[in-house]
């Protein structure tokens, strides 16, 4: 299969647009990058993975940073696994989230490979021996977790909730308590667009 998984309900991509973008002084989102908006770069990679893709421009929670973004995509989705990108790195390539799905996969008894379906304990289909399985991976640039995340969703909700319910807003927590595995990605692939010195430099980078 050429793409991450089939197209169906066991992954989604989950933008997350819904920040305030103080330190760019307006809508991110919406900022021009070359001849996309930056949300549009990211989202054209997202569709090239095959998966659904949807943009979340409001959080269920407000003024959570990024763990507000992923609590709403986790409360609203009921996909077994949820892909999770912010609207401002238009560098990141499709190729790599497609390596990041790979981090999760498996094979079974047979050698058959497994990817991306049956955490321990579901009654249907092949299980993942629990060394073999991980309810979360985080990209890493060597020093910090972050975007792209993916998470398997009933794990990683109540965890999520929880930290929203006690202010706890950080996502190497998050990391830390889901024993995320990690997958380290180019620097620039990660690079976040927050200022309009980070935009001016991008557009040297990007044809027009």
């Amino acid at each position: 299969m050429g793409g991450l998984v089939r197209r169906d309900n066991n992954c989604q991509i989950f933008i997350l647009a819904g920040g305030l973008s103080t330190r760019m002084g307006r809508d991110k989102s919406r900022v021009r990058l070359g001849s996309r908006t930056l949300l549009g770069h990211v989202r054209e990679m997202a569709a090239q993975t095959g998966l659904r893709v949807r943009v979340i421009r409001r959080d269920a929670v407000a003024r959570c940073g990024p763990i507000g973004g992923i609590y709403t995509g986790l409360q609203r989705s009921r996909a077994e696994f949820l892909l999770f990108l912010a609207c401002d790195m238009p560098f990141i390539s499709a190729s790599s989230l497609k390596k990041m799905a790979k981090v999760l996969r498996a094979r079974d008894v047979h050698g058959r490979d497994i990817a991306l379906r049956c955490p321990p304990g579901r009654p249907s289909g092949p299980s993942l021996p629990p060394s073999e399985f991980s309810a979360a991976v985080f990209a890493t640039n060597g020093r910090s977790f972050g975007f792209p995340i993916l998470l398997q969703r009933e794990a990683a909700f109540p965890i999520v909730a929880r930290q929203i319910e006690t202010g706890e807003l950080s996502l190497q927590v998050l990391a830390r308590k889901l024993q995320a595995k990690t997958i380290r990605f180019p620097a620039r692939q990660l690079a976040n667009i927050n200022t309009r010195d980070e935009l001016a430099r991008a557009k040297k980078k990007i044809p027009r």
